[in-house]
């Protein structure tokens, strides 16, 4: 288990060897935010499920999140 204040720091963390099966990622981060956060996931790690925890309540951020494949919403 780990945490990253962002998702550029989730990236320089996660490896192939070093991945979780869940990960909890806020939309509003700083440096990469967490919609850019998720792409990145989908693309290089799609088995890991995401879960979006959020204060957004942006209907069409979490619309978009839904659509890239993140398994749930709190």
């Amino acid at each position: 288990m780990f945490e990253a204040a962002n998702g550029e720091e989730l990236t320089r963390k996660i490896s192939p060897k070093f991945k979780p099966d869940i990960i909890l990622l806020d939309i509003n981060m700083p440096v990469m935010d967490g919609i850019s956060t998720a792409q990145w996931l989908r693309e290089k790690y799609p088995e890991i499920c995401i879960i979006i925890l959020s204060m957004f309540e942006d209907a069409e951020k979490v619309l978009t999140m839904v659509k890239m494949g993140v398994k749930g919403y709190l």
